[in-house]
């Protein structure tokens, strides 16, 4: 009876644990939401060009880019680029938490790739977030200086110039930097505690982290790999999948910290051979040296390599689906034995050299 009762109290100290941390980041992100809706597009990130906005697992492929609004009825006037992989829309509230998902594939386009998207009923302040996956190598500016869509309220009005102005250069650098600084700050009062079972050292597993804090893209999945130490040198070896319209769009593996979010190294897609079924090697080291010690070959490899400041080693892999199938459907309740097998030979195998 006492060991029920301490369990119960165990049981109901951790929900108020999580209600009260879910209580505070909602309440900050409302703060800083308003603050930045003062400029449209006032925070872009892109890992290619610059380490700006190294938060919430960002891949180094993408380019983002968010605004955030205080109108409950918009309109969106966009392009979508002609080669990508992925360009979506997405609106989240103050936990990270989706309200709303468009992409290319749900979105209606004219004959010059152009778009209108009317979003109604929003609950504000919100976050609008707009990923963009290109197939071919382009300037991040000339990117977002084209794709981005035009902000327009309910009354017809476009919210640039009229009543906001877009972010200067500079400020979109200032306020990526503030944003990153205040959003891992927040995102350490909630410790994740390392996980030292074996079986994740060398198994990918269905994520457990708290998704929805790390704005979530509504068509990928994630497995993570923990990692014992960062001095051990890691082959990933795979098969390519079968890309699709409908289907697999883009996968990619990161190096990340767990705790801090940030992105240590990417590859995606465009680092791999893209032929089915073609056998990829993606080494992961602290140094050059070490990968090269261990049989990586520059001329037909993929690399990773660690920062020095990352306390968590985590390795994510990353796939974008446009249909609910593979491991789309599955849950974190699923075994590592139920996703090997919902992976087939797709499944990545681990090793420690």
């Amino acid at each position: 009876m006492l060991v029920t009762l301490k369990r119960y109290a165990y049981m109901q100290l951790q929900q108020f644990i999580h209600y009260l941390y879910t209580s505070i980041i909602r309440a900050c992100f409302y703060v800083l939401y308003s603050y930045y809706s003062k400029q449209l597009w006032s925070i872009c990130i892109d890992l290619k060009t610059n380490i700006l906005g190294n938060f919430a697992f960002p891949d180094s492929t993408a380019i983002y880019a968010i605004s955030f609004l205080s109108y409950t009825d918009i309109f969106l006037v966009g392009e979508i680029p002609e080669h990508h992989h992925l360009y979506s829309i997405t609106i989240y509230d103050t936990y990270g938490q989706v309200l709303s998902y468009y992409d290319d594939l749900t979105i209606e386009l004219n004959r010059d790739r152009k778009y209108m998207i009317e979003i109604n009923n929003l609950s504000i302040p919100y976050a609008c977030v707009i990923r963009i996956y290109p197939d071919e190598i382009k300037q991040p500016n000339f990117v977002l200086d084209t794709y981005l869509p035009i902000i327009i309220d309910s009354s017809g009005i476009c919210l640039a110039p009229c009543m906001k102005r877009i972010a200067t250069k500079q400020e979109c650098i200032q306020n990526t930097n503030q944003f990153t600084w205040l959003y891992k700050t927040l995102l350490g009062l909630k410790r994740i505690p390392r996980n030292n079972q074996e079986l994740l050292f060398t198994n990918f597993h269905i994520t457990k982290m708290p998704v929805s804090l790390y704005f979530p893209n509504t068509r990928a999945t994630y497995l993570m790999l923990h990692v014992h130490s960062k001095t051990d040198v890691i082959r990933i070896t795979g098969l390519v999948p079968k890309y699709d319209i409908r289907g697999i769009r883009y996968f990619s593996y990161m190096i990340c910290d767990g705790i801090t979010t940030v992105t240590d190294d990417c590859v995606g897609t465009s680092e791999i051979d893209k032929r089915h079924n073609a056998v990829y090697n993606i080494y992961i080291a602290s140094n050059h040296q070490a990968a090269y010690e261990k049989g990586y070959d520059k001329s037909k490899d993929a690399l990773m390599i660690w920062s020095e400041t990352t306390t968590y080693p985590v390795v994510v892999y990353r796939e974008i689906r446009m249909d609910k199938d593979g491991i789309h459907t599955l849950t974190q309740e699923n075994s590592i034995a139920y996703l090997k097998d919902t992976m087939g030979d797709y499944y990545p195998t681990v090793e420690i050299l």
